[in-house]
């Protein structure tokens, strides 16, 4: 029970909101209205789950290694450099039971600045093989797998970092990331796992696949490059 209790902890102190900017031009024509076609709403998730306020949903972990503290960062968006502040949109969500936050960011950056985010994100995960998250007894190590997306297995680029912390519960860390044309897509969720109801809680693919399947159809385009494929400098 103590342990449950612990990774409970963690998951709660990851939190949430809903957000956006516009720009000065025509709504068809203005980057920030094709993102909010591609916002996920309430109709989107599995019925459990309330909207939520914006947040860093991996603001309060602090991993021990500096290569995972840089991932989720990234995954937070905090890892954006020496771009200006882009057109924008989130979406968040929370679910009590079992515990878990789903946040959605997209961004217009540019098909540079969005590769570069994920060829970041993706050298980080490599450092990262472990994540170390608090000290002592208190201390959790989950390991990283790969989370593949359905319909998106070769175009998103997802992981998770998990642990056992019972017979019945574990926990998990996901993140998946896509450029689409210009955007760049974030879907982010710490969650606590019910083993005995995994479809209650084991959401994140999912969810991911029906924000891109958005995306996808609020762009129209096809992305020069696979998504999430090597980065290149400039925008």
């Amino acid at each position: 029970m103590r342990r449950i209790v612990r990774g409970a902890a963690l998951v709660g102190a990851c939190t949430i909101t809903m957000a956006g900017c516009g720009g000065d031009r025509p709504p068809e024509e203005s980057p920030a209205a094709r993102l909010t076609a591609a916002v996920l709403s309430v109709q989107d998730m599995p019925p459990d789950f309330l909207p939520a306020q914006d947040q860093r949903v991996f603001g309060r972990l602090r991993p021990a290694d500096r290569d995972c503290r840089r991932l989720l960062r990234l995954a937070d968006l905090r890892g954006l450099r020496d771009v200006p502040i882009p057109p924008q949109a989130h979406a968040v969500f929370y679910r009590t039971s079992p515990g878990s936050t789903l946040a959605e960011h997209l961004l217009a950056l540019g098909p540079g600045g969005a590769q570069r985010h994920i060829e970041e994100a993706r050298q980080a995960a490599a450092g990262c093989p472990q994540m170390r998250i608090g000290r002592g007894d208190g201390k959790v190590r989950l390991h990283r797998t790969p989370l593949a997306v359905p319909g998106f297995e070769d175009n998103a680029y997802g992981l998770r970092y998990t642990r056992r912390l019972s017979p019945r519960y574990s926990i998990h860390f996901d993140m998946v990331m896509a450029q689409q044309g210009a955007r760049l897509l974030v879907v982010e969720q710490p969650a606590l796992i019910d083993r005995r109801h995994r479809t209650k809680g084991d959401s994140t693919r999912l969810i991911a696949a029906v924000a891109l399947r958005k995306l996808v159809t609020a762009t129209s385009v096809q992305s020069p490059v696979p998504l999430g494929g090597p980065a290149t400098r400039g925008s």
